[in-house]
């Protein structure tokens, strides 16, 4: 997605100034040969994700009958720590995702 540029009441001050006027085609000239990434997920939306995240693997772990010891056993961690993870007490890294999601029997599927 390219950046919108608009114009800036303000630079019309400015437009008898050629080294403010090069500087802001300049700037057009970077941002359309290299826009800017899309929008990162707002903090508040990545952690209602994560919790949704969560509470599916609750569901998938109630669904193979598994209770949150027997989880914890099978992917080497304590069940106290399973139990924050559901509830979404808990930030978990990657790798710790990925070995519970791994216990479930499950995969992760990256989409664009």
């Amino acid at each position: 997605m390219k950046p919108i540029i608009k114009e800036d009441a303000t630079l019309s001050s400015y437009a008898d100034s050629p080294a403010i006027l090069a500087q802001v085609a300049r700037a057009k000239e970077i941002l359309a040969k290299h826009p800017l990434p899309p929008q990162i997920l707002p903090t508040e939306a990545a952690k209602q994700k994560a919790a949704e995240l969560c509470e599916t693997l609750k569901q998938y772990r109630q669904r193979n009958n598994l209770t949150q010891t027997e989880l914890a056993d099978k992917v080497g961690m304590q069940k106290e720590f399973i139990s924050r993870i559901e509830n979404g007490k808990v930030d978990v890294q990657l790798s710790t995702f990925l070995k519970i999601i791994e216990g479930l029997g499950l995969k992760i599927m990256v989409t664009t």
